[in-house]
């Protein structure tokens, strides 16, 4: 098993080890949401979020996804936009398909490898032979 870290971004800031997700919205407080699934506890910010906060956030994204190989916007439509940013999936919608501008960003916590699912010998060994 392997921890995912940030990867330099400007959304590291909002993302402790165990955070595995925030939702900024105009208007609103951070919410992060820490531990795993069914273990998460959320977390809200003290500080609500103006609209200007929220538009200079996804300028920032949108520099970074301009400038780094490890990004790439996904999916492209007038009201929601769709990136890959590292380790980090963002979603942006905008008004009027939200009652205003809202980013959500996840984060695996973890990292998998095979052996960390326990999986008896027997299947292990049909996909190392059947599996295509």
């Amino acid at each position: 098993m392997q921890i995912v870290k940030g990867c330099g971004s400007v959304l590291d800031q909002y993302f402790a080890e165990n955070t595995m997700s925030i939702h900024i919205k105009e208007n609103n407080p951070l919410l992060k949401k820490n531990g795993g699934p069914g273990g998460r506890k959320p977390e809200l910010g003290s500080k609500v979020l103006d609209k200007k906060f929220v538009e200079k956030l996804i300028d920032d994204i949108f520099k970074e996804v301009e400038t780094r190989h490890d990004s790439i916007l996904e999916i492209d439509r007038n009201l929601s936009k769709i990136i890959q940013l590292g380790p980090y999936r963002i979603v942006i919608v905008y008004p009027p398909l939200s009652d205003g501008l809202e980013i959500t960003v996840v984060k695996p916590i973890k990292k998998l490898s095979l052996d960390d699912y326990k999986i008896e010998q027997e299947v292990l060994d049909w996909f190392k032979t059947s599996a295509k």
